[in-house]
């Protein structure tokens, strides 16, 4: 695949998706640890800045061939721990990590929005490949595409 089309198909939804993740786990971790703090705008970027993170770290997942499954999976394994290490090392760097339940919270929240924007991204890839087959279906049955 080109880098130009992974950057499009893959990186763009996935940061979206992920920018929203991001921005509903902080509240919910905010309001449980943090409940009486109140945040100026310039939080409001924060989810920005750390999708762009994972964005930068998905990068691990490009390859111009086909990946094997194994591959895959083992790209997918160094994503998932790159983004445990590279995000935890930026929130400590920040300041973020106030105590040990904050620390294990984020990281959970961590994995729970790879798996979130996993799921998310994956559904709407197979609905578009069941829109592209059902397609394909009427055109073979027009005549206009032997398959």
């Amino acid at each position: 695949m080109k880098f130009k089309d992974y950057v499009k198909t893959s990186i763009l939804p996935t940061y979206f998706v992920t920018v929203v993740c991001i921005a509903l786990a902080m509240a919910v971790v905010g309001s449980i640890f943090e409940p009486d703090v109140r945040l100026g705008y310039g939080v409001l970027f924060s989810p920005f800045l750390y999708g762009l993170l994972a964005a930068v770290i998905q990068l691990v997942g490009y390859s111009k061939k086909e990946l094997t499954p194994k591959q895959a999976l083992g790209r997918k394994v160094i994503h998932v721990l790159l983004l445990e290490v590279g995000i935890m090392a930026f929130l400590h760097f920040a300041g973020a990590l106030s105590g040990p339940g904050v620390t294990i919270a984020l990281a959970v929240a961590i994995l729970v929005i790879y798996f979130a924007v996993t799921l998310i991204t994956g559904l709407n890839d197979r609905r578009a490949s069941q829109a592209v087959n059902l397609a394909l279906k009427e055109l073979q049955k027009r005549g206009d595409v032997n398959l």
